[in-house]
């Protein structure tokens, strides 16, 4: 017999989701790499390249072995999830402390480790 089969999370999905969609956009750059925060300066830019698989074989990896990603959550990509979701935020025109309250609640974090990946990603 078949054990039950269980979906992941809500929280789970939407990690995977952002992470695929992120790889997408790299994807879709001449050369294949994503700049989250292209206003900053060079040297300051947060990227992720498409042809380097390393982040999300890391992700798989966690999921396979602990069943969920939200642990793994941590360096660069969760900054790069982080400062994508706030530009996004003040793009549609939110200010600079609605964008940092709703990018905390996305993520189940606290206003002050938003603003900390947010000087991590463009400091």
């Amino acid at each position: 017999m078949c054990p039950a089969r269980r979906r992941a999370s809500a929280s789970e999905r939407e990690y995977a989701a952002d992470l695929v969609r992120l790889y997408r956009r790299a994807k879709e750059q001449p050369d294949g790499i994503l700049c989250v925060n292209p206003e900053a300066p060079p040297e300051e830019q947060a990227t992720l390249d498409y042809k380097d698989p390393a982040v999300l074989l890391s992700a798989l990896d966690r999921f396979a072995s602990q069943g969920f990603f939200d642990d793994w959550l941590g360096g660069d990509v969760k900054n790069l999830l982080i400062q994508e979701f706030f530009n996004k935020l003040r793009a549609e025109g939110k200010t600079h402390e609605v964008a940092k309250e709703e990018t905390a609640q996305k993520f189940c974090i606290s206003e002050s480790t938003v603003q900390r990946a947010l000087v991590k990603s463009n400091p």
